[in-house]
């Protein structure tokens, strides 16, 4: 009787262990998918980006239709999208890039969530190029003294 429940409990335990590396399987899988997905839309919007610096070198202003298009396209396959309007379609080819950058660091985000926030980056700049040197403020005491 004490085999029985030895065996019944080994393979319980199998069982378990199948289950798990399963999930663990199906798990790593949808991961390495959706990793896909965001490098296929990374692609598109390099792509798209060389395109519009090409029309930048060219001195065109505009954005063309068929780009427009394109980019709407590339927009709306960014996943949380919706959470940032400023990731819309534009008719200007500098602002349009810029949207197309804004979008790769969404996307680099979303592969790498350790990574730093854009915006954060900025504002950080910005309040480093305001704060008063503190060696200058040294030089006007001791000139003082």
């Amino acid at each position: 009787m004490g085999g029985e429940r030895e065996a019944a409990s080994k393979e319980e335990m199998l069982e378990d262990a199948n289950r798990d590396i399963q999930r663990l399987c199906q798990e790593d899988l949808r991961r390495r998918w959706r990793q896909q997905q965001l490098d296929r839309v990374v692609h598109a919007i390099d792509d798209l980006l060389f395109r519009l610096e090409d029309l930048n070198l060219h001195g065109v202003d505009r954005v063309p239709a068929t780009l427009r298009e394109r980019a709407g396209q590339i927009l709306d396959a960014v996943p949380t999208r919706d959470e940032y309007e400023s990731l819309r379609v534009r008719y200007r080819v500098v602002p349009m890039m810029d949207v197309l950058f804004r979008a790769q660091e969404v996307l680099f985000r979303l592969r790498d969530p350790r990574r730093a926030v854009y915006e954060d980056l900025d504002e950080e700049e910005a309040s480093a190029t305001e704060a008063p040197d503190p060696f200058a403020t040294e030089a006007l005491v001791t000139a003082d003294e």
